[in-house]
């Protein structure tokens, strides 16, 4: 019943504040650890989903306006606490993508090229071929760098 009344008071856009998300899902997981067989574990899990999906939604958004009005070095921290609070695998993909390009706005050359190289297994060919891109410049302004 706590995780329900939690699950209830969750806004219905991400913009807002979200900690009862937070809560539905700490108590949704309680009832599964407490009470395997229970009726309600179906439906739970089903919330919880949703919840999760809310707040994937909104660190996303959150990254993503930090990308967007330049603001390099939050935005990169965001996507990287996306890879470590997210499984989604398209959400990241996108900020294993954003790290990198971050990095490269951000002149930190040797990050960039690092976090290519880290993320480049994960990467289909066509995003392959863009970070590819990404790094190349990396590298070459990496060099110029080094030789100066």
């Amino acid at each position: 019943m706590i995780a329900e009344s939690y699950y209830q008071q969750i806004p219905d856009t991400f913009d807002r504040d979200l900690e009862a998300a937070v809560e539905a899902i700490k108590y949704y997981r309680e009832l599964e650890l407490r009470y395997p067989g229970a009726p309600q574990i179906k439906e739970g899990r089903k919330k919880m989903k949703q919840a999760q999906e809310m707040l994937q939604n909104k660190q996303k958004y959150i990254a993503d306006f930090y990308f967007k009005t330049e603001v390099y070095s939050a935005a990169r921290w965001r996507y990287l606490d996306i890879l470590q609070s997210f499984k989604d695998e398209d959400l990241r993909i996108h900020s294993m993508k954003r790290i990198i390009q971050s990095s490269l706005l951000l002149k930190e050359y040797e990050n960039c090229i690092e976090y290519g190289e880290k993320f480049r297994p994960y990467f289909t060919k066509e995003v392959k071929s863009e970070v590819g891109k990404m790094i190349s410049k990396c590298e070459s302004k990496n060099v110029k760098i080094v030789e100066n």
